[in-house]
């Protein structure tokens, strides 16, 4: 239908405005810049780094009562502020915060929407 009324209302060819939305889409900065903070998080993650950090949160964090779940929120929130990328957030968190939990034998749904809500 778009294509039908194109020649009735617009000068330009609406196929040529739709390969000029792509192009520009396609070679945006953002798009390079997203795996790259994955990649960071990936690093932070592989090093060890995310999992001593969230294990600094955790010891300082133990005198207030569900000292696990407020680690978990600041520890997303430092890594989010270090990476600035919610995505690597949620992935290096989430995938260092999971087998504490377990660990820990705690409530897994009292972790996300707090992580959730941090990432956001």
């Amino acid at each position: 239908m778009g294509f039908a009324l194109n020649w009735q209302f617009s000068m330009m060819p609406l196929h040529k405005v739709i390969a000029e939305i792509t192009w520009t889409s396609s070679t945006s900065f953002i798009l390079v810049a997203i795996p790259l903070f994955i990649l960071l998080g990936e690093i932070l993650l592989r090093a060890g780094i995310a999992e001593r950090m969230y294990g600094a949160m955790r010891i300082w964090l133990t005198w207030l009562p569900g000292g696990l779940m407020h680690s978990n929120i600041v520890a997303s929130a430092a890594f989010a502020a270090t990476s600035g990328s919610s995505i690597a957030t949620a992935a290096t968190i989430g995938t260092v915060a999971e087998p504490q939990i377990r660990k820990q034998g705690c409530n897994e749904r009292l972790f996300w929407a707090p992580l959730l809500l941090v990432v956001l």
